[in-house]
């Protein structure tokens, strides 16, 4: 099956396990009405430069893991990314905005070497080395971190 480079879901409000992992072609990915990123959904999209979800509020493990062209993840109403390893070997996210982010998993930004700024300032419960390998980041903001 082939996909276009680009992805508009309009009436969908959950992508379930799975279903663009290995879309080496997918570059952007815009789904207004989605709240919800299942496990390995978009792993390995290692195109995928533009993700625009502004209702999203939960994501799976691995979801974005392997998204190596990733460069920004703004997401205001994301909740929950409390899978594992759910945005490993972004390695090319640098800036990641999540203001209502709740929690996150364990290496959640695992070896994400180009991250240098993290917001989410609602950021409650956090898993085993959420930054491991994350080199550059320097402007991290999760003041109610218990």
């Amino acid at each position: 099956m082939l996909l276009s480079e680009k992805v508009v879901i309009w009436d969908r409000e959950k992508v379930d396990d799975r279903t663009f992992s290995y879309c080496r072609a997918l570059t952007s990915f815009n789904a207004p009405n989605l709240k919800e990123v299942g496990k390995f959904a978009l792993y390995y999209c290692k195109s995928l430069t533009s993700f625009n979800a502004p209702n999203l509020k939960e994501v799976g493990s691995y979801a974005f893991s392997c998204c190596e062209s990733l460069t920004s993840f703004d997401t205001p109403n994301l909740e929950k990314a409390g899978g594992n390893y759910t945005f490993s070997y972004c390695k090319s996210l640098t800036s990641f905005n999540a203001p209502n982010l709740k929690k996150v998993g364990d290496y959640a930004f695992y070896f994400c070497e180009s991250l240098t700024y993290f917001n989410a300032p609602n950021l409650k419960e956090v898993g085993n080395n959420p930054f491991y390998g994350c080199k550059g980041l320097m402007n991290a903001d999760y003041r109610d971190w218990e």
